[in-house]
């Protein structure tokens, strides 16, 4: 978008969250997430279909290159949560296993439908090829 970007931050749910609170690390995340008003002034939410995989700790801005140093620290206190939250993490067997996958797929779905890069991979790349790029990039698929 020229010298302006949208910078979007979350660590969410990719897939059903029955059974599970989350509220903890949202409260955490959203302490973070004040600590950088500068960043807040220019908010800026997506429309649609997209929002519903998103947890309400996320951060959607637009930023120019002067907020670019904010935006890598904010980035770096979100990594460094969720790094706790994979470390912490025990393996899945047997239904819930299948369980976490066929939700992990209809999230796919969701974003593979609505989200913004991946329709922007779709118009560079067609159809096929813009979703398996997306795919690549975004989940390593």
């Amino acid at each position: 978008m020229g010298k302006n970007r949208m910078f979007i931050l979350d660590i969410h749910r990719t897939g059903e969250s029955a059974g599970h609170d989350d509220s903890a690390l949202f409260d955490r995340l959203i302490t973070i997430r004040d600590r950088y008003p500068d960043l807040l002034k220019t908010q800026k939410k997506i429309e649609g279909e997209i929002q519903s995989v998103f947890s309400r700790a996320i951060c959607q801005v637009k930023i120019n290159q002067a907020l670019d140093e904010q935006a890598l620290s904010i980035f770096k206190e979100y990594l460094g949560v969720f790094m706790e939250l994979v470390e912490k993490s025990k393996p899945l067997a047997g239904e819930e296993l299948e369980k976490a996958k066929r939700a992990f797929e209809a999230y796919l779905k969701t974003v593979i439908d609505h989200d913004p890069g991946v329709k922007g991979y779709k118009v560079l790349f067609g159809e096929k090829n813009g979703i398996s790029r997306a795919l690549n990039i975004f989940f390593d698929r």
